[in-house]
């Protein structure tokens, strides 16, 4: 039988030498920094928090976008605001930034936010603003895999969790 490492018990900062164990777009912690202002709380990953082993990261902050503001999608190779305006470079700048931190952490595996044109891994909206999804990464996800690192939505974590530490995965906190 399989034995899997509870991440809810485990001593991170021990097995990873007072390094952080996850990156995790900061959104899914309940920091406001979505393009509305809001969050994307997730208890389950939050619990994690608990445990000192998760770096928060939001590349579109770290490209200097305020928050709120418009959103953004991307199309392509480039990222664009609802009003046409093209914002990949800033996208690029706070990709680099974050992506810097996450591998001076050290951190194991990456827990992103799904759908973002930033942390989206998998699906990501289509850049016509309409909600219409395609297959696709966000750059700093796409960033992170460049880099070796593994990459999951917070969509994904739930699921896995839920069968693994269910005691820990409601998604209903």
């Amino acid at each position: 039988m399989t034995k899997f490492l509870n991440p809810f018990q485990a001593d991170w900062a021990g097995m990873h030498s007072g390094n952080c164990a996850f990156a995790v777009s900061a959104c899914l912690l309940g920091i406001a920094c979505r393009y509305d202002g809001r969050s994307n709380f997730c208890g389950p990953i939050a619990e994690l928090l608990k445990k000192g082993a998760v770096l928060p990261v939001c590349p579109e902050t770290f490209g200097g976008f305020p928050v709120p503001r418009l959103p953004c999608e991307r199309k392509g190779d480039e990222v664009y605001r609802r009003d046409g305006y093209r914002v990949t470079d800033a996208f690029q700048k706070g990709v680099a930034r974050a992506l810097s931190l996450v591998l001076a952490s050290h951190a194991s595996i990456a827990i992103l936010k799904s759908k973002s044109p930033s942390c989206g891994f998998g699906t990501i909206y289509d850049g016509s603003f309409t909600g219409h999804l395609c297959r696709g990464h966000g750059l700093f996800a796409e960033a992170l895999i460049a880099n070796g690192i593994p990459v999951m939505s917070e969509q994904v974590f739930i699921r896995i969790c839920g069968k693994i530490f269910p005691e820990h995965c409601d998604s209903s906190r």
